[in-house]
């Protein structure tokens, strides 16, 4: 099954971890993302650390009114930066959040370049074997 690591900003890392957030917005998602997937949720600058794992409760794929309707309020966005954010499509998707699994002990990107050659997605990208092993060894909080 799918493992991808999602390049998130803090401020939205923040609330996932705090769980105040339980659905991921994206425009697009890889073909191979399932229910159950693994997500990696990497906190983007100027954190820059692999902070949590999460699964894959549902995806919700929908015109853009419905998808705000099904899960705007749990997106931790306004309804204005959630049809600005969306601009130039139809429908978009939900990532709907389970299982956050919070590491006890931060990733920091400048540890996980030199160890394992990580390179954080712009987006999204599939997890390489060594950073699934690098994840499997961590402790979680």
């Amino acid at each position: 099954m799918a493992k991808i690591v999602l390049s998130i900003k803090p401020q939205y890392t923040n609330l996932i971890l705090s769980g105040e957030k339980t659905v991921e917005l994206r425009r697009v998602v890889p073909s191979s993302l399932q229910i159950g997937s693994e997500i990696i949720i990497y906190s983007t600058s100027p954190v820059k650390h692999i902070v949590a794992i999460a699964k894959v409760k549902k995806i919700e794929h929908h015109r853009l009114d419905n998808l705000w309707k099904k899960v705007g309020k749990l997106s931790g966005i306004t309804a204005d930066f959630f049809y600005q954010y969306f601009s130039g499509l139809e429908a978009g998707f939900g990532l709907v959040l389970e299982e956050v699994k919070i590491l006890e002990e931060p990733l920091a990107l400048s540890s996980l370049r030199e160890s394992i050659g990580f390179t954080p997605p712009q987006s999204f990208s599939y997890a390489a074997p060594e950073l699934q092993d690098y994840l499997a060894q961590a402790e979680y909080a």
